[in-house]
């Protein structure tokens, strides 16, 4: 019998065993089958073969095969909110503690510092040193921060922020004032206005 692989293998894999072919019959252990067959269950596996003439040839050399457990899929503990501006950050970890760790950004740690967006998954090692499935994807999404604005003079003593964005923020000698709209009217040019 010829072995694709290791007769040891994780749990989830497989390994296929050939024997070879242009016989009549394939006699396995537990049954008639073909010249090749897949395995991803342990136990020990021989065969023999028949050929035209219906002569039998002895048994082969057993193969033991052996199949790892692997540990369950992960769950993601996420710290805070999955979407926000360029500049911050998430942090997100899995939920119990295992022999390794393989995020799908190719951190091998058991928390992850995340800053770009993306679709974020986790797989561990358990004690075998099998890895489970996928766990289920975190999508992060990191939004852009607009341009630093600028004030310009507007019309009639008027200034204005020359970035257009949805929401504005004023101050006046440091301090924040309630106008939110893209203009503001100032007596005194002397003073400062700042907008973000």
């Amino acid at each position: 019998i010829q072995l694709s692989g290791n007769s040891t293998f994780c749990e989830g894999d497989s390994l296929t065993l050939t024997v070879t072919a242009g016989y009549k019959q394939y006699i396995w252990q537990d049954g008639i089958g073909a010249s090749t067959r897949t395995i991803k269950k342990p136990t020990i596996y021989s065969v023999y073969v028949k050929d035209n003439n219906d002569c039998i040839s002895p048994v082969s050399s057993p193969v033991f095969v052996e199949v790892l457990s692997s540990p369950s899929k992960p769950v993601i503990i996420v710290s805070g909110p999955t979407t926000f501006c360029e500049g911050g950050k998430i942090k997100v970890a899995s939920s119990s503690n295992f022999k390794g760790y393989l995020w799908t950004d190719s951190i091998k740690t058991k928390e992850n510092t995340i800053t770009k967006s993306g679709k974020y998954k986790l797989k561990v090692m358990g004690n075998t040193g099998c890895y489970s499935a996928w766990s289920i994807e975190v999508t992060v999404t990191v939004n852009p921060i607009p341009p630093k604005p600028a004030v310009v003079i507007g019309n009639n003593d008027s200034l204005k922020c020359n970035t257009k964005a949805s929401r504005y923020k004023w101050f006046k000698n440091s301090f924040e004032l309630s106008d939110t709209t893209l203009s503001i009217y100032s007596k005194n040019q002397r003073r400062i206005g700042i907008c973000f």
